[in-house]
């Protein structure tokens, strides 16, 4: 549904395998920015997360999370892997939409 939307709103976005595999796959497709939908499908998927944010990755790419309820313990690993906002579903696509604007710009000024 979301990457639909997102593609009437302009962004050019692709499925990427929720796993350890997301850096890569990110890297592969030229990846400006991340949703992730929480719950992950890997008990370890903060890690990959994380390691987006690294140089690790080959360059930072920012990650925005819909959680499916909101959860002080869901930000909290959010924030502390460097995630660059946290959404709670559901979520409209303009919102959404919004936000990754919003994060993309924060990041060209960086």
């Amino acid at each position: 549904m979301y990457q639909t939307a997102l593609s009437l709103f302009g962004f050019n976005a692709y499925t990427a395998p929720p796993s350890a595999e997301i850096a890569d796959s990110a890297n592969d497709m030229n990846a400006e920015i991340i949703v992730a939908v929480w719950p992950f499908r890997e008990i370890s998927a903060w890690g990959p997360i994380e390691n987006m944010r690294t140089e690790k990755a080959g360059r930072p790419v920012p990650v925005v999370v819909l959680a499916d309820r909101d959860d002080p313990e869901i930000r909290t690993h959010a924030e502390a892997v460097g995630c660059a906002a946290v959404l709670t579903i559901p979520c409209l696509p303009d919102h959404l939409a919004e936000v990754l604007r919003r994060v993309l710009s924060v990041e060209q000024v960086q």
